[in-house]
């Protein structure tokens, strides 16, 4: 599935009480060969704006590639932190 399409359905999960300017989104999704993995992606606009999907679904078709895996392989998003700044986010989410 899309990103952009589990965010309409609104199948995403959120680890954070409140959503801020930054988040970090765990991306599952079913690589090339079959098999489950999971990459973590640090978006910059509100993740719950349109221009915050776009975003996250733009960096993750440009990476797809190098995961290996399609652009519509995505099986779940989660948002693990969510911060003011670049810099707390990068505080919490490691």
């Amino acid at each position: 599935m899309k990103i952009s399409e589990i965010f309409k359905k609104g199948e995403v999960v959120s680890y954070v009480n409140k959503i801020k300017r930054y988040s970090a989104v765990n991306i599952d999704f079913i690589n090339r060969k079959g098999v489950e993995d999971q990459t973590q992606l640090d978006v910059e606009n509100n993740i719950l704006t349109k221009a915050g999907v776009k975003e996250l679904e733009d960096l993750w078709e440009s990476l797809s590639k190098e995961f290996n895996a399609a652009k519509n392989s995505v099986t779940g998003i989660t948002i693990v932190a969510s911060a003011q700044t670049k810099e707390q986010l990068e505080k919490i989410a490691s």
